[in-house]
């Protein structure tokens, strides 16, 4: 009888253990998920980062475009300016004469 409550221990101790290695196995793969899952949402987050920065570096970038092409037209009206001046003065001369 002691033999066969032994052969029964071991057959238990067995069945433990196994129940033991299936559920370390699912635990394993969903420890696996769970970081496939957070490396998705960390490269989500840095793929919105990313993104916020180009539409700020985009938005700097028209700005100073726009800066540049009104000083474009900043030095045209200057030069239209002076040229109505010159042509007022000339009207001017002509008046007096």
């Amino acid at each position: 009888m002691k033999v066969i409550g032994e052969i029964i221990h071991m057959m238990e101790l067995t069945f433990i253990i196994g129940a033991m290695e299936i559920f370390m196995r699912v635990n394993g793969k969903i420890i696996i998920e769970k970081e496939k899952e957070l490396c998705i949402i960390i490269a989500v987050i840095d793929m919105k980062a990313i993104g916020k920065m180009i539409k700020k570096k985009k938005k700097e970038h028209i700005i100073r475009m726009m800066e540049i092409v009104m000083k474009v037209i900043g030095k045209k009206i200057k030069e239209m300016e002076k040229e109505f001046i010159i042509i007022l003065m000339e009207i001017d001369k002509w008046e007096i004469i």
